[in-house]
């Protein structure tokens, strides 16, 4: 529970109000109306916030209302609407919409009140020591109406510095929050204030912000990788120019964190290509390999899973070899077809099924890179036809068709491990049935063999 700020506790202890009454209207002053508050939204917050909305409107239910926005957000998104329209009113509306503010983490549920559960576990990194050199500035104290909303008020008045393109003094206003929470996520806000894929900014500088926003880093860079992944060009536009803009602002945005992490660099570059390919083949029917032609190395991997994703989405329902699919897929990344007509849109982001989840010991060794989007990943093939029979497994793996278990056992019999170990492993959490295709003990690769067992277990499960 967030400790009552102090000045309550005087109030409280100046009014006599050492014991909470039994109902919230029997409260002498909104200092008592607070505890009683505290008191009870853990155990029945529904007849809490039900109380609070049935005080008469006025200054103190105002009062009340900012105070569970600030403290209790997941609570208060039923209040907002009590407020007058005016900036206090968006505020509160804009915290019940930052769900990073108050989930809990169900590994860690006593950290829930400060939101620090992963979002993006993609981007999760072991991270050295980074002090960046605007970290020596003086905090910039700003005046705020009251107390309570001071460190939110914080947030505001800097978000207003950065999209005026001040972004030191938002720095040094984020420095003066009294509480981490509330300081980490005004050095979230100001990232997001510093650049917008549509609007412009400075995008080096958003990835900075995120370096400071502590426990919501991985959220604040997902957030940034989303937003400009969403952006690309439909695959089959002639879209040479913006594909070149979008990998200079990426070459940008990882030159900034490289000197924070290189691996959360590299993590950052392949979530936002990623979004991208998710993105920019997204209403394609007939698969291409247009962006080939316009993007670099890092974008490679995300080209070809989004490719394989189209050609079985498109193709599913065919009944042939691993090797006719790769035919196909090299077909498909060879083909190079232009939509005369092209209409931009942002393609929504979308939750994206997770299908590794788990490290059985030794698969640590793997090279994977993110697949589709913030949650899976897959492993990464030594050469393209190896990466590409994997794609279309993953693929496979996601899209229900009545000939993908005969593609699984060809594929738990291929003489390369990585593609077995992909196959055991998809099938373990997807087709278990496939356990008996193949004897666990026939089996020469040891993390092929772990997962087969895996599928067996879960089988008899």
């Amino acid at each position: 529970m967030i400790p009552t700020a102090p000045w309550l506790v005087v109030v409280a202890l100046s009014t006599g109000c050492d014991r909470t009454p039994a109902t919230i209207d029997a409260c002498p002053d909104v200092a008592c109306q607070r505890s009683w508050i505290e008191r009870h939204i853990v155990s029945d917050p529904e007849a809490t916030i039900a109380a609070v909305h049935a005080l008469p409107a006025g200054v103190d239910r105002e009062t009340l209302i900012q105070v569970v926005m600030v403290e209790w957000p997941e609570h208060s998104a039923s209040l907002c609407p009590d407020l007058p329209e005016g900036p206090v009113r968006d505020r509160c509306q804009s915290l019940t919409d930052r769900p990073h503010l108050w989930q809990v983490d169900a590994d860690t549920p006593e950290t829930g009140r400060v939101g620090a559960g992963r979002a993006y576990p993609v981007l999760s990194v072991e991270l050295g020591e980074f002090v960046h050199p605007w970290s020596s500035l003086e905090p910039l104290t700003v005046e705020c109406k009251e107390d309570w909303t001071e460190n939110t008020c914080v947030g505001q008045r800097a978000v207003e510095w950065a999209h005026k393109g001040r972004h030191q003094d938002a720095w040094r206003v984020c420095l003066a929050a009294t509480q981490e929470k509330w300081r980490f996520e005004c050095f979230f806000q100001i990232s997001e204030a510093s650049y917008d894929p549509l609007k412009g900014g400075v995008p080096g500088i958003a990835a900075e912000m995120c370096l400071e926003s502590g426990y919501y880093l991985d959220r604040c860079l997902g957030h940034l990788a989303g937003r400009l992944g969403r952006t690309a060009p439909a695959a089959t536009w002639d879209a040479d120019p913006q594909w070149r803009e979008l990998e200079a602002t990426l070459v940008q945005i990882q030159g900034a964190l490289e000197g924070y992490s290189p691996a959360l660099a590299s993590r950052f570059t392949a979530l936002s290509w990623a979004y991208a390919m998710d993105a920019a083949y997204a209403d394609v029917q007939r698969p291409v390999g247009n962006p080939m032609d316009s993007v670099g190395p890092a974008a490679v991997p995300h080209i070809a899973a989004a490719v394989a994703w189209t050609l079985w989405r498109a193709e599913g329902h065919k009944d042939q070899s691993l090797d006719a699919w790769i035919d196909a897929f090299e077909n498909a990344m060879s083909r190079r077809e232009v939509d005369p007509t092209p209409r931009p849109r942002l393609v929504e982001e979308v939750e994206l099924a997770q299908s590794w989840d788990d490290t059985l010991p030794g698969e640590e060794q793997i090279d994977w890179t993110v697949y589709r989007g913030p949650i899976a990943r897959r492993a990464v093939g030594m050469d393209p036809r190896t990466d590409a029979l994997i794609c279309v497994l993953e693929a496979a793996a996601r899209n229900p068709t009545p000939h993908r278990s005969s593609l699984f056992r060809e594929a738990l019999r291929h003489p390369d491990a990585l593609v077995r170990w992909t196959a055991a492993r998809l099938a373990a959490q997807r087709l278990p049935g496939l356990a008996n295709a193949v004897d666990p003990a026939d089996e020469s690769d040891p993390l092929v063999r772990a997962r087969l067992e895996q599928a067996a277990a879960t089988r008899d499960d």
